[in-house]
C-alpha cells in the first residue's frame, strides 16, 4: 500500500517535469542572438529548423506588430512575403505544406532544399506552394 502510494507520487513529478522541457523546447525563439540567414548571415550549423527569413521576421517585428497573415513590403523579400508565425519546420525531402495558413513565403531569400547546399532563390507565393517553410506557433 504505501510502497504503491509512494510510486504514483513519483510517478506523477516524472510526468510534471517532463512536461515542462518539451513545452521550453518545442517554443523556439525568435530573438537576435538565435537568427542566421539571408543575404550571407550564418545559421547554427546542422541545426533542423529552416532559419531563412528570421532575420526579417527580426526587422518586421522591431518595426510593426507582426500578425496573421497580410503582405509586407521589405527590401530583402520585395513584395512576395507573407508572414503567418515564426516557427521553421524542416523542409526535409522538399515536401510540400498542405494548407497556406502554414505557409511562409520568402523571395529572394536563401533557402534550403532538401539535403541541398543554400542557395539564393525564391520560394513560391502561398497559393503555389512547393516547399515546407514553417508553421504556426501563436
Amino acid at each position: 500500500m504505501s510502497s504503491s502510494s509512494s510510486w504514483n507520487k513519483y510517478s506523477h513529478q516524472v510526468t510534471i517535469v517532463m512536461v515542462v522541457v518539451v513545452a521550453a523546447v518545442g517554443v523556439p525563439t525568435t530573438s537576435a542572438d538565435t537568427v542566421g540567414i539571408c543575404n550571407g548571415e550564418s545559421f547554427p550549423d546542422g541545426d533542423a529548423w529552416i532559419y531563412c527569413g528570421f532575420a526579417l521576421l527580426n526587422k518586421l517585428i522591431g518595426d510593426t506588430p507582426v500578425k496573421k497573415g497580410g503582405w509586407y513590403d521589405t527590401e530583402d523579400c520585395a513584395d512576395d512575403t507573407i508572414l503567418y508565425g515564426f516557427r521553421w519546420a524542416d523542409e526535409g525531402a522538399g515536401g510540400c505544406l498542405h494548407d497556406a495558413k502554414n505557409y511562409i513565403a520568402y523571395r529572394n531569400c536563401y533557402h534550403r532544399i532538401g539535403g541541398q547546399a543554400w542557395a539564393k532563390g525564391c520560394y513560391m507565393r502561398f497559393e503555389e506552394y512547393d516547399f515546407v517553410v514553417g508553421e504556426i506557433i501563436v
